[in-house]
């Protein structure tokens, strides 16, 4: 019996008949790669921060800053606003990479955005790192507005 209805749903989507089931599969599938992406992309952008916050925390983490990763451009990183200033209209936006309520990051922008960002929102940047404090850590960035996307 199963072989049979396997047998004619098999035929029945072959000869053109749900196509609206092939439709939401294909659509299924492309949600499901997207989700996958993004997981490997979160991945790599978490392991890339961690090393180099393994760097920037070490004992000569402001040697490293100085000669390695100033004025450098990072490739894109991800993390929960914790606070932007001012409120409406925010140039700096205060980021927590691995914890949502630790600050490690602080994006300087070149213009504000027009809307109110909210703490928790998750930020995606790409930026060139200008200033660092090891305590408590911060590392900053000047960032142009349109290399920011927030996401809910």
């Amino acid at each position: 019996m199963h072989r049979t209805l396997v047998a004619i749903c098999l035929l029945t989507t072959a000869a053109g008949g749900d196509r609206g089931t092939e439709r939401q599969g294909i659509n299924q599938e492309k949600l499901a790669n997207e989700q996958q992406r993004k997981i490997v992309q979160t991945g790599l952008q978490r392991a890339l921060w961690q090393g180099l916050k393994k760097q920037l925390t070490a004992p000569d983490g402001e040697q490293y800053f100085e000669s390695n990763l100033k004025g450098t451009a990072v490739p894109p990183l991800r993390g929960k606003l914790i606070s932007a200033r001012p409120p409406e209209g925010s140039k700096e936006l205060v980021i927590g990479i691995i914890d949502a309520k630790i600050p490690e990051v602080t994006l300087r922008l070149d213009s504000p955005f027009s809307f109110k960002l909210q703490p928790g929102d998750e930020i995606e940047f790409e930026g060139v790192a200008v200033e660092f404090t090891k305590d408590p850590f911060n590392l900053s960035f000047d960032v142009l507005r349109a290399k920011v996307s927030p996401t809910q």
